[in-house]
């Protein structure tokens, strides 16, 4: 790190994750009131809708990268630190979308939230709980926004 330009993870993803968390509840006021499907598509995996936060990494990803690039020591690498950031961001921006998804299960609100592909969307609600936290702490939070969010750092940076 450059002296007094010292950055944190926190300091990094408290916006980014305050973003997403008013897209996340936008996007269930929309499917609630019933927006069209290509602003909030309520269908299982709530695909295609142009509200959600399935494409935030790509944004976070380089705007994360940038950030700590800036604040590395010359020719220090700030791969680990994006990891990082990103894995970070990554629970704190699928944590509300869990959380939504337990009432949603209970109460049927009717969303993406709690619609689930065979054989799940015929299991107990624990189990749909269950296979949502793996999906929203694992592929999502791990998988996805880590891997969206290097690739499109990695592609921003070879452009700058």
């Amino acid at each position: 790190m450059k002296p007094g330009n010292s950055i944190t993870v926190r300091s990094l993803v408290l916006f980014p994750a305050l973003i997403t968390l008013a897209v996340t509840l936008t996007r269930l006021t929309f499917e609630l009131f019933g927006a069209p499907a290509w602003l909030s598509n309520d269908g299982m995996g709530g695909r295609l809708a142009v509200v959600g936060i399935a494409w935030l990494p790509f944004i976070m990803g380089p705007w994360f990268d940038r950030r700590l690039r800036a604040a590395a020591a010359a020719g220090a690498s700030s791969q680990p630190s994006l990891l990082k950031t990103l894995l970070v961001y990554g629970f704190w921006a699928r944590l509300p979308v869990f959380l939504l998804t337990i009432p949603a299960v209970f109460f049927e609100w009717g969303t993406h939230y709690e619609k689930f592909p065979p054989p799940i969307a015929d299991a107990s609600s624990g189990a749909k709980i269950g296979v949502a936290a793996l999906a929203q702490f694992g592929f999502w939070g791990c998988f996805w926004t880590v891997g969206a969010g290097m690739i499109a750092a990695k592609i921003t940076r070879s452009r700058a």
